[in-house]
């Protein structure tokens, strides 16, 4: 006869019981990692060689990168006397404006084994820290606080709403929110979890489940690397009237690691282990176009791919896919560029899904908004948990319009798991690897004027895999998805 929980008065509880057997984890250290050389002021180059043959190290919340540095302002000089660099505090708040998500921005980040780049993903370079402006802005509460638990986070810098980076609007999120937190006058410092870069972000979500380790005593070396834009100031837009200069003076930037003290057996287990380990993760693939200005319908075709789980397609000005895009050239305060699509249509292998039926691509038809509504919060893109309270229809209608962040998302995935959408007259297999055609369909007036439209397809199980043949010593990593370069 099962006892009821109180009339239970068992001597051990499981916890306790757990406590007298043999754990894995007998204990951390957390360690600080600096960069090869001198980050103080602007830095060119930073590179964190990561080499251990004696730890394993955990990927949990401990693991991340701390920047520390200061906003200064230098206004222009009386005559005949040199400019000099101030901190930049509150009263500056009306006269400028920094880019959303604004660090991100200013670097690319590498990551190689031994002489190997790692492909995890594959993005168009200065594209990304828009995409993860639209992450920071729609992600759920609870991710954004484990991964900005400081004020000042970058991930807290961005728009939920239009005009709300309007440095003229006396209560605009900037001149409120945000901006305070970092023209405070004073040394600010705060956490850095790259995005769906592993081994630090695994999963679709932020630790939404326990990271796998790092097996550091049987990888080569290991480098991260950022490159950073040669002129920094791109992040400021000024108004109209105002000749100060702005800077972020960059004070430190190191790595914090966890080092795991294990159980020898359980150390010896894991850096004799044979065969794969999987890191789950999304894989993210961006593909740029450039359309041509008033064009009322473009293909785009995506050739030798695995039909994915879904698409998100934006645009930005021509000039961040150039290299060469500064924020003062931005006009409405919005983070991606208004798009004006109407309609995807798509095939996959030449073949169509929709003949006789309301295709999921038609993005201004009232029943594939409400689609769309309950996808962003079921099967939202990159997998990523969502902020309820942004999932609106006023945020969906005609692909966000009237947001910040316009965009078209299409959901290939049937509704309650990752089984995808069929053809109408020809079954594909999840492996098959097929030609992707996307025709975009614009509305009145056509393509937007000097933009690039960026389309992104993803996959939310897997995005590197660690090889550990029986054969050799020599451990590679690779890609579910996406082939390894040199």
């Amino acid at each position: 006869m099962a006892m009821e929980p109180q009339f239970d008065f068992q001597p051990e509880g499981p916890d306790q019981k757990k406590q007298h057997q043999p754990q894995s984890v007998l204990g951390s250290n957390f360690v600080k990692i600096y960069p090869l050389g001198n980050i103080e002021g602007h830095p060119e180059v930073v590179d964190f060689e990561l080499l251990d043959l004696d730890h394993v190290w955990a990927m949990g919340p401990s693991t991340r990168f701390v920047v520390q540095g200061k906003f200064e302002v230098s206004k222009p000089p009386p005559d005949g006397q040199m400019p000099e660099w101030g901190d930049c505090t509150e009263e500056e708040l009306d006269k400028v404006v920094v880019q959303p998500n604004w660090f991100e921005s200013m670097f690319q980040l590498d990551f190689f084994h031994g002489n190997t780049l790692l492909t995890y993903s594959s993005e168009i370079p200065g594209v990304v820290s828009f995409l993860n402006a639209w992450k920071y802005n729609y992600m759920d509460k609870i991710q954004k606080k484990k991964l900005c638990p400081d004020d000042a986070s970058p991930g807290f810098g961005v728009p939920s709403k239009v005009g709300g980076w309007d440095m003229n609007e006396p209560t605009s999120e900037w001149r409120t929110g945000y901006g305070p937190k970092i023209f405070c006058g004073r040394n600010i410092k705060f956490d850095f979890v790259p995005m769906n870069v592993p081994p630090m972000f695994q999963g679709n979500n932020y630790l939404e489940e326990a990271q796998k380790s790092w097996p550091m005593p049987i990888l080569d070396k290991l480098l991260f690397r950022m490159t950073f834009k040669k002129d920094l100031d791109h992040i400021f837009k000024n108004s109209g009237t105002n000749q100060s200069k702005y800077r972020f003076f960059f004070q430190d930037i190191y790595l914090v690691v966890e080092k795991l003290k294990l159980l020898p057996s359980v150390f010896n287990t894991l850096t004799t282990k044979k065969g794969v380990i999987r890191y789950p993760g999304v894989t993210r693939i961006s593909k740029m176009d450039n359309v041509p200005h008033e064009s009322f319908s473009y293909k785009a075709k995506i050739q030798g791919v695995q039909f994915p789980e879904g698409m998100f397609i934006f645009a930005v000005p021509k000039a961040v896919v150039d290299g060469n895009y500064k924020y003062s050239s931005n006009v409405d305060g919005n983070v991606f560029a208004k798009h004006n699509i109407k309609e995807v249509q798509f095939t996959f292998g030449g073949h169509s899904f929709f003949l006789d039926t309301i295709s999921i691509g038609k993005i201004q038809s009232d029943i594939i908004e409400k689609k769309l509504f309950y996808d962003y919060m079921t099967a939202p893109p990159f997998g990523m948990t969502m902020d309820p309270d942004k999932i609106t229809l006023a945020n969906i209608q005609d692909g966000g319009k009237d947001t910040p962040y316009p965009h078209v998302y299409v959901n290939f995935c049937n509704y309650g798991n990752k089984t995808r959408i069929q053809p109408v007259a020809f079954p594909i297999h999840p492996n098959d690897e097929r030609e992707l055609e996307v025709n975009l369909i614009f509305g009145p007036g056509g393509s937007t004027r000097d933009v690039t439209y960026i389309i992104y397809y993803f996959y939310t199980d897997n995005n590197l895999i660690l090889n550990l043949p029986k054969q050799t010593s020599n451990v590679f990593f690779s890609s579910p998805y996406l082939i390894q370069r040199a």
